[in-house]
C-alpha cells in the first residue's frame, strides 16, 4: 500500500478521495494545500502527491514549489480536478504534474493510476539510488587515482611530485618518459583524476598491442561498411574521451601513418572517422608515455618530428626504481596490505633479511615486480606472520647468491649472513672511497643518509687509523 498525501482544503471532492483511498487500505494524509505546509510534506515522506485542483486555481506555482524540494522531488504528483480541461492538463504537466483525473471518476481508476505512480516512485528510488552508487564508485576511483597515492620519498620520486603538481591543475599536453613498470599509467591517472577535467572520461589506448588498422579503427571509429566486417558505425576513442583525457601508452610504437592523423588532433581539433567524409570536433586531453627514445627515432626518421614537439610540451621522467632504492619499504608495505586484504590475511611484515635483499635486487621490472612479488610472498607465506628469504622467488634470492658470489664472498651457508656481510662491505668500501662523506655515499648506493648513519652504526663502521688523508683529520664532527 502507498503513502499518499492529500494537498487539499476541506471539501466534499477531498472527502470522497480520502475515503476511497483509505478504503483501498492506503495511508493518507491531508494538509492545506500552502507552501507552510512543505515542512511537514517532506517529513511524511509519502510515496504519492494529490493535488486538489480547486484549490490550486491561481497557485499553480506550489507544484514547483512542492517539487523542488529534495525529499519530494522524485515523488508524482497527480492533479484531480472536477472541472477539466485540454488547456489545464497541458498546464498541469508544464508546471511539474505527472497525472491529471477528472472528479469524479470510478474508484477503480483513481487506484489503477495510483498503482501507476507508486511504481514510477519505484523506479524514481532505484535511478536516485543509482546515480548515488555512482557518484560514490566515481568519488573511490578519483581517490583510488590521486596524486596523493603515489608512493614515493625519494630525492627523484619529490621531483615527479613536483612537476605532477604543476601540471595537474592545467590542461596542457603531457609526454611520460620511463622503463616498463616505473607506473605511467598511475602517473597519467592522477593527473586525469586530480585536475579539471576529472569528471569527464580517462580513455587508455596502448599503441603496442594493435595493428595500424584496427588501432587507426579504435582511435578515430569507422562508419558503417567502411571496410570488411564494419557492420555498424563505432564511435572512436578520440570521441569517447572528449571532454576529458586521452592516454597513449607506449606512442613511440605508432606507425607514420597514424602519426599524422594524430597530429591533426593536435593541432586542429579536428578527424575524420575511417570511411567518414564529415570532421568531428574535439576538445582532448592528450598524456602520451613511452620507454623508447623518441629523440633518437626522430633523428633516425622513424617518429615525426612535429608530433614529437606537440607531445612534448611538458616532460615528466620516471626513475627507475633501482634508482629511487629508498622508496622500496614504502612500496612493500604499501603492496603488502593490499595483498594482505585481498587475500583475507592479517597484515604481515618483512624480516630485515627480506628488506635488505629487496634493497640489493635489480628490479629490471621496476615497481610492477615489486608489486608481483609482493603478491607471490603474501601467497607464499599464507599462515606466517612475516615475510622471510624462504618465500621470495628464485630469481630474487639467486640474483642476491650471485652478487654476493661475485664480490668474492661465501656462497654457501644462509642466504641472510651472506647478505649482511655484503652489505656491511659496501658501505665500508663506499665509505672509505669517499672520505667518510656520508651525504655522498648515501646518494651513491641510492639509501638516505638516516638509513646510512644507523647502518653505519648497526656494523659499528668507524674510520680507522690510515682511512683518512691528513686534510680529514681536522674534519668537524658531522661535517660530512
Amino acid at each position: 500500500m502507498a503513502k499518499v498525501l492529500l494537498l487539499a482544503d476541506a471539501t466534499d471532492t477531498a472527502a470522497s478521495l480520502h475515503q476511497v483511498l483509505a478504503d483501498a487500505g492506503h495511508e493518507v494524509a491531508q494538509l492545506p494545500p500552502l507552501t507552510e505546509s512543505l515542512p511537514a510534506a517532506a517529513e511524511a515522506a509519502p510515496d504519492v502527491i494529490i493535488f486538489d485542483k480547486p484549490a490550486l486555481q491561481g497557485s499553480d506555482k506550489l507544484i514547483r514549489h512542492f517539487k523542488a524540494h529534495d525529499t519530494l522531488r522524485y515523488c508524482p504528483a497527480i492533479i484531480v480536478t472536477d472541472n477539466p480541461s485540454p488547456d489545464d492538463r497541458l498546464a498541469a504537466i508544464e508546471v511539474g504534474a505527472d497525472d491529471y483525473i477528472a472528479w469524479p471518476t470510478a474508484p477503480e481508476e483513481l487506484l489503477a493510476r495510483l498503482r501507476v505512480m507508486s511504481r514510477i516512485r519505484g523506479l524514481y528510488q532505484q535511478l536516485h539510488q543509482r546515480s548515488a552508487e555512482t557518484d560514490l564508485l566515481r568519488t573511490q576511483i578519483e581517490e583510488r587515482n590521486a596524486f596523493e597515492s603515489i608512493i614515493g620519498n625519494s630525492l627523484a620520486m619529490r621531483r615527479v611530485f613536483d612537476l605532477v603538481s604543476k601540471v595537474i591543475p592545467t590542461n596542457t599536453t603531457v609526454l611520460i618518459i620511463g622503463e616498463s613498470g616505473t607506473g605511467k599509467e598511475l602517473v597519467a591517472r592522477a593527473i586525469h583524476y586530480s585536475g579539471p577535467r576529472h569528471h569527464k572520461n580517462f580513455v587508455i589506448q596502448n599503441c603496442s598491442v594493435l595493428n595500424d588498422n584496427l588501432l587507426e579503427s579504435e582511435l578515430f571509429g569507422h562508419v558503417r561498411g567502411s571496410f570488411t566486417g564494419a557492420i555498424a558505425t563505432k564511435q572512436g576513442l578520440f570521441e569517447v574521451a572528449d571532454g576529458g583525457t586521452l592516454f597513449l601508452d607506449e606512442v613511440g610504437d605508432m606507425s607514420p601513418a597514424l602519426q599524422v592523423k594524430v597530429l591533426r588532433v593536435l593541432q586542429e581539433g579536428t578527424f575524420a572517422p575511417v570511411g567518414g567524409t564529415q570532421p568531428r570536433h574535439v576538445d582532448v586531453r592528450v598524456i602520451s608515455a613511452t620507454n623508447r627514445p623518441l629523440e633518437e627515432m626522430v633523428k633516425a626518421g622513424t617518429f615525426r618530428e612535429d608530433l614529437y614537439y606537440r607531445l612534448h610540451v611538458f616532460r615528466i621522467d620516471l626513475p627507475p626504481l633501482r634508482d629511487r632504492r629508498e622508496d622500496i619499504p614504502l612500496l612493500a608495505h604499501h603492496f603488502l596490505q593490499i595483498y594482505c586484504a585481498e587475500n583475507s590475511l592479517a597484515n604481515k611484515g618483512c624480516t630485515p633479511e627480506v628488506m635488505d635483499a629487496f634493497g640489493a635486487y635489480n628490479w629490471p621490472g621496476n615497481v610492477r615486480e615489486l608489486e608481483n612479488e609482493i603478491e607471490r610472498a603474501v601467497v607464499m607465506a599464507r599462515e606466517d606472520p612475516r615475510i622471510t628469504l624462504e618465500h621470495l622467488s628464485p630469481r630474487v634470492r639467486e640474483a642476491i647468491a650471485d652478487r654476493v658470489g661475485i664480490r668474492g664472498r661465501r656462497i654457501e651457508g644462509r642466504l641472510s649472513d651472506a647478505l649482511q656481510e655484503l652489505e656491511r662491505e659496501m658501505l665500508a668500501d663506499g665509505l672509505r672511497r669517499n672520505d667518510w662523506n656520508k651525504s655522498l655515499t648515501a646518494r651513491q648506493l641510492g639509501i638516505s643518509r638516516a638509513n646510512l648513519v644507523a647502518k653505519v652504526k648497526k656494523y659499528r663502521l668507524e674510520p680507522r687509523s690510515g682511512d683518512l688523508e691528513p686534510r680529514d683529520a681536522a674534519r668537524q664532527p658531522g661535517a660530512s
